[in-house]
């Protein structure tokens, strides 16, 4: 947590999941710690199966069947992790809140947009329907949505992919949350859509107070949003530190790739983009040393036997190599 923030609403205290085939485990999510305050925008960034969704989705109790999660994981004050069904379910769609990256699979295709708004407030707030819908409304009208009173008795196949994220956004916050989870909400949208979606997710961070935690596989989409951003690789975080500090100064080879891989609008054209050679690791792999060793220009011999360990490099950053790169 960065210096001058609030109290924490999620500690998540060396978390683990695997996934079990028989008698197969495969682990997804290694060790990992993090918290996100109250106000404060968290980003979570890395490659798909880096482990960046399976965290949350272990926090609020979604895994597959066939996922296992211990650790920790506390949501003000309340451990997750082993808390019975009724007290998930009265915390999630309340006070902790997610955002899914397929608007259109997260909404239930047979029933309208105003009865999936108001039976949150039905509910977890115990308003009658006709009240409800009135408070759904009214959301439809604060996260911008044009024509608010058709829509709420369209079906989801009806609107356009902004217009579902729109949606799922505002029924996230009907109850004003402490947190809200984003999970790549910006996905399969066109840029105009996507930056409409982004600059939405910040005015209603500020206006609900609530904590945001923003994955993506995409440095651009958490760069005018996240206050502190962790990088993940092969289940584990390489490094974490404040959004300026990051782009400013990267300091995990691994980083400073994924920023290179962005365009860049402002520089000269170039015949090739640049791109990050070979592929993550298989999850079932047994890895001794560092995870992102094969495809690093700065790995040495000790990479491949000895894993670095996450340490602290400052008041609020942290790194895992062998090899960091100079300030």
């Amino acid at each position: 947590m960065a210096p001058g923030l609030a109290e924490p609403v999620l500690v998540i205290e060396e978390l683990k999941v695997e996934f079990r085939r028989g008698r197969v485990a495969t682990t997804t999510v290694r060790e990992v710690s993090l918290t996100v305050a109250l106000g404060e925008c968290l980003g979570i960034v890395g490659e798909s199966g880096s482990g960046k969704s399976q965290i949350f989705l272990a926090a609020i109790g979604l895994l597959a069947a066939n996922a296992r999660a211990s650790g920790s994981a506390r949501f003000i004050g309340t451990e997750l992790l082993s808390a019975p069904r009724a007290t998930l379910n009265a915390v999630r769609g309340s006070r902790l809140t997610m955002v899914f990256q397929d608007p259109q699979s997260a909404l239930t295709p047979h029933l309208k947009i105003g009865v999936q708004m108001a039976e949150v407030l039905v509910r977890h707030r115990g308003l009658s329907w006709r009240d409800a819908e009135a408070a759904a409304l009214a959301m439809l009208r604060r996260v911008k949505i044009a024509d608010p009173e058709r829509r709420l008795r369209q079906y989801p196949h009806e609107l356009s992919g902004g217009m579902r994220q729109r949606v799922l956004i505002g029924m996230s916050l009907l109850c004003e949350p402490d947190l809200l989870i984003a999970d790549e909400p910006t996905t399969a949208l066109d840029v105009t859509v996507q930056a409409q979606v982004l600059e939405l997710l910040c005015a209603m961070r500020q206006e609900f107070r609530m904590g945001v935690v923003l994955i993506s596989h995409d440095f651009a989409v958490v760069a005018g949003l996240a206050d502190r951003i962790i990088v993940m690789y092969a289940g584990r975080v390489v490094e974490s530190a404040t959004a300026a500090e990051l782009f400013a100064r990267p300091r995990h080879p691994y980083t400073a790739a994924l920023m290179q891989c962005a365009p860049d609008l402002a520089a000269a054209p170039t015949p090739r983009m640049s791109t990050l050679s070979g592929q993550p690791p298989d999850p079932d792999a047994r890895i001794d040393g560092c995870a992102f060793a094969p495809r690093c220009s700065n790995a040495s011999p000790r990479c491949r036997i000895e894993r670095p360990l996450l340490q602290s490099i400052g008041a609020a950053a942290q790194l895992a190599c062998h090899h960091p790169l100079p300030i």
